[in-house]
């Protein structure tokens, strides 16, 4: 459809909105162009009154694509409505369309045509989360990011609800939440640096983590990851070349190989809270409590007086 055409459809579809809102109606042609659903409405909002998604996943909108939709936008007019939800105080919660907003906010324009729909609040995240997901140059790491969300507003929870989400086979969708099976540490340089490293070189990693022990792995992958970020280790070698330094260090084991004993220390509510490692002359206790890790120390420190009561 044209550009006027379209043109011709909002200014119909405002000026019908408050006889829209007296009785139902069905869905028209307009509404269908515009994308509108029954029990939706179109208007024109000011900019002010429109509070930013919770559920965006992208962690950064350059400036080039801003200006560059921009530029569109006052040459050609907005191609397709922001979408939003009503929220309180007569203000409205951003559901899709935040280059767009941006795009207006940067031209200094006043308002924007934006679709209102009246919808909860998982129904919101998914549709903001669906809409980023098929954006091109979204990064491994955003749709991981955003995968994860869905499952943790119950969207989406089985592996199978998410792989018809983003159109993947199953096994892409444990390759994305493979990052979160890395150590915390690292997710941050990763977030930061999200288009550095793929999803590839965290299931990889994550392999390699579940293999050697947590306490050998960890902070082998955190060196990886910051040599990927600095474009000195491939994704593809990320896995290699951690058993390769593994070696090189004096700790490798053979697969299969029981040199040393092993625990996961768990609560009584069954939580893990930390792992234990014993081999020879050496232990090492690694745990995720602060106040717990404090309290250990303290016996730690009264075993040792005990032997040594000078």
């Amino acid at each position: 459809m044209s550009r006027i055409k379209a043109d011709q459809l909002l200014k119909s579809i405002t000026a019908n909105i408050e006889s829209s809102k007296a009785a139902p109606k069905e869905r028209t042609q307009a509404d269908a162009v515009l994308g509108i659903e029954l029990g939706q409405e179109f208007a024109e909002i000011p900019l002010e009154l429109i509070d930013p998604s919770p559920n965006q996943i992208r962690f950064k909108i350059g400036l080039a694509e801003i200006e560059k939709l921009a530029e569109d936008i006052r040459e050609n007019g907005l191609n397709q409505p922001i979408s939003v939800r009503p929220s309180e105080n007569g203000r409205y919660q951003l559901v899709a369309g935040e280059t767009r907003l941006r795009a207006f906010k940067s031209l200094g324009y006043p308002k924007i045509q934006a679709i209102v729909r009246h919808i909860s609040d998982a129904q919101a995240a998914k549709a903001s989360i669906s809409e980023n997901l098929l954006r091109s140059g979204v990064s491994d790491f955003e749709i991981a990011t955003a995968l994860k969300r869905a499952q943790e507003l119950k969207i989406e929870s089985s592996v199978a609800g998410l792989s018809r989400m983003i159109g993947k086979e199953r096994q892409e969708v444990y390759r994305y939440l493979a990052f979160f099976n890395l150590p915390a540490d690292v997710l941050e340089a990763i977030r930061l640096n999200h288009r550095s490293v793929n999803r590839s070189a965290a299931y990889d990693l994550a392999a390699f983590r579940k293999e050697t022990g947590e306490e050998l792995a960890d902070p082998l992958i955190v060196d990886v990851i910051e040599q990927i970020i600095h474009g000195a280790v491939p994704n593809s070698r990320a896995a290699e070349w951690c058993k390769t330094e593994l070696n090189k260090r004096g700790k490798g084991v053979a697969k299969g190989a029981r040199t040393e004993n092993r625990l996961v220390l768990k609560n009584n509510k069954g939580q893990r809270i930390g792992s234990y490692r014993y081999s020879g002359s050496r232990f090492a206790i690694s745990l995720k409590d602060t106040d717990l890790a404090e309290k250990l120390d303290e016996h730690i420190k009264a075993f040792f007086s005990s032997l040594n009561p000078n």
